[in-house]
């Protein structure tokens, strides 16, 4: 039994997982180190008069990280964008995204989304997702 619970003892901590440690909804940061803070996150869309809507999301922040990249989808493509760091220490951004897109943008339709945000430091890493507020074309 002792060498049971050793051997699952062992697996447990041998698993790696990208969680993030932190609740604040403006920083995120992984027990390794790495973390990226917001000064701001807004969500905006906008809807053409062909009802080609898109949603954006401006992030506004700094990280530690060498990388940060933004997940983007439309018509089931999915993309990463890399958001530009400063060259200082303090390696601020400040982007704004577009996200989603669509051919059918519905103005009467309320609707929420999200984006996946991914940090990389070296071989570390800190994934994590930010989710709008209800939204709107």
């Amino acid at each position: 039994m002792k060498r049971f619970l050793l051997i699952a003892l062992l697996a447990l901590t041998a698993c790696k997982k990208d969680n993030e440690t932190v609740s604040d909804p403006n920083r995120h940061y992984a027990a390794d180190g790495v973390h990226v803070d917001f000064d701001l996150v807004k969500w905006s869309t906008t809807r053409s008069d062909t009802r080609f809507g898109t949603v954006y999301v401006t992030l506004k922040g700094s990280t530690n990280a060498d990388q940060v990249t933004v997940e983007s989808h439309g018509d089931g493509l999915i993309t990463t964008n890399a958001i530009p760091l400063t060259q200082d220490a303090k390696k601020r951004f400040d982007q704004t995204v577009a996200i989603q897109f669509t051919a059918a943008a519905d103005q009467a339709t309320t609707f929420k989304t999200n984006t996946l945000i991914i940090a990389t430091k070296g071989s570390k890493r800190l994934s994590f997702r930010l989710y709008s507020e209800d939204l709107n074309y």
